[in-house]
C-alpha cells in the first residue's frame, strides 16, 4: 500500500525492499508492468466481509468490525448494511445452497470455484430483513460454521424466520445442501480412483 515515489522513499527500508523486488524481476510481471509505480497497488478500501473463492465443504464469509485487506484468494464484499447482518445472510445455509448450485467444479478433489462476478450474482437474503441485535448475537456465538454444526443452526434461525420457513422446509434445505456437497465430493473421489486405475 506504498504510494510514495523513489525520491520520497530515499534511505528507507521500503526503497531497499522495492530494489530487492526489482532484482527478482517482479516489476516485469504483467500485474506490475502497467503501473506507473510498479510497487503501488493504488488506493484501496478494506472490506468488513470477505469470502474464500475456493470452496471445499463450506464457503465462509469472514467478518470484522474493522475493514481488512485480503489477497487474491478471497473476494471482498462491500455493503451499506451492518457487517454483522451481512455475515449472517451470507453464511446462512440458504446461501450455501446457492453456492453449491451455481459454483463451478473445475478444480481437483471436488473444489468449487466462485469468481467475483459470481459472488455478486449469488442469491442472498437481504440483510435488511435480519435484525442487528439478532445478527450480533449470532456472530458472537459463531465458530467454524460446519454444515451440521450447532452454530450454523443458530445462525440460520433469523434467516429461516425472515423467510417464514416451516420446520419441514428448514429440514429440506439442510438435506438438499448435504446431498449436493456429498455428491460433489463423491464424484470427485470417483474420478480420482478412475485416473489412478488408468495410470
Amino acid at each position: 500500500m506504498c504510494h510514495q515515489s523513489r525520491d520520497e522513499l530515499a534511505g528507507t527500508g521500503a526503497l531497499a525492499y522495492i530494489e530487492w523486488g526489482e532484482r527478482q524481476g517482479y516489476y516485469q510481471r504483467p500485474s506490475c508492468r502497467s503501473r506507473p509505480r510498479w510497487w503501488d497497488l493504488g488506493t484501496r478500501t478494506g472490506a468488513h466481509v470477505n469470502c474464500n473463492y475456493l470452496v471445499d465443504r463450506v464457503m465462509r464469509f469472514f467478518g470484522s468490525p474493522q475493514p481488512f485487506f485480503v489477497s487474491d484468494n478471497f473476494q471482498e464484499i462491500h455493503t451499506h448494511h451492518a457487517w454483522e447482518t451481512m455475515v449472517v445472510a451470507t453464511n446462512s445455509t440458504i446461501t450455501q445452497l446457492m453456492v453449491n448450485i451455481f459454483g463451478r467444479t473445475n478444480f481437483g478433489d471436488g473444489l468449487l470455484k466462485i469468481q467475483t462476478y459470481e459472488v455478486a450474482d449469488l442469491l442472498v437474503l437481504s440483510p435488511h430483513f435480519i435484525g442487528l441485535d439478532d445478527a450480533q448475537n449470532v456472530v458472537a456465538q459463531a465458530q467454524r460454521l460446519h454444515l451440521d454444526g450447532a452454530d450454523r443452526h443458530h445462525l440460520d434461525l433469523p434467516v429461516f424466520d425472515a423467510l417464514h420457513l416451516t420446520q419441514d422446509e428448514r429440514d429440506g434445505v439442510y438435506a438438499a445442501l448435504n446431498e449436493l456437497v456429498e455428491g460433489r465430493l463423491k464424484k470427485a473421489a470417483s474420478f480420482k480412483i478412475v485416473k489412478e486405475i488408468e495410470v
